[in-house]
């Protein structure tokens, strides 16, 4: 397999591990080429941790639609085609710029790209299923609502059930305050 070289023209990319992952890294440029697939791999390893300002920064810069007009004049070739690697939104809105290779080979990250990447994917997850726990929660509270519908109703089907027992068997009560017969101990 021939060496890959830098998309801006610094030279080989050398083969580095990232995550369980061979990516591809400019040692000049610090930009990375990853081959297909190697961006998802990452992302779902999640092995990379940063500390709670780095994420706060990188969310606050992080989101918008669209490609800056000179993102798109940029012109970048593939390490492997040679076509050129045009510039898109990370996930449409994320507001990372990314160069992918519409033959599918893979994508090139500016220096600092992937961290970015890494943040806005896992918040995006964290975000996703901490809706996922809300919608659930509130699905149980209805069903515990609906259990509680349900008992209360059955509650006024028994009310309404000894109190028309009462009427044709004679019953007659004959509590005052608060105490009647010893029977009425035994009147569920």
């Amino acid at each position: 397999m021939r060496r890959k070289n830098c998309v801006n023209g610094c030279g080989a990319l050398d083969e580095l591990q990232y995550e369980g992952v061979a990516i591809d890294q400019c040692q000049q440029c610090k930009g990375i080429w990853l081959d297909t697939s190697e961006l998802t791999e990452i992302i779902q390893t999640k092995k990379q941790s940063w500390p709670e300002a780095t994420i706060e920064k990188v969310l606050a810069t992080c989101g918008g639609s669209g490609v800056p007009e000179k993102e798109r004049r940029r012109s970048l070739p593939c390490p492997l085609c040679g076509d050129n690697l045009p510039a898109v939104n990370y996930q449409g809105n994320s507001g990372v710029i990314v160069n992918t290779c519409a033959n599918n080979h893979g994508v090139w990250l500016d220096a600092g790209e992937l961290s970015k990447i890494q943040i806005y994917m896992e918040n995006r997850h964290r975000v996703g299923k901490t809706f996922t726990d809300k919608h659930q929660q509130l699905l149980n509270d209805a069903e515990i609502g609906d259990k509680l519908r349900h008992t209360e109703s059955r509650l006024e089907r028994v009310k309404e059930w000894r109190q028309a027992s009462r009427k044709v068997s004679g019953y007659r009560d004959t509590r005052r305050d608060g105490f009647g017969s010893i029977f009425d101990f035994f009147d569920f």
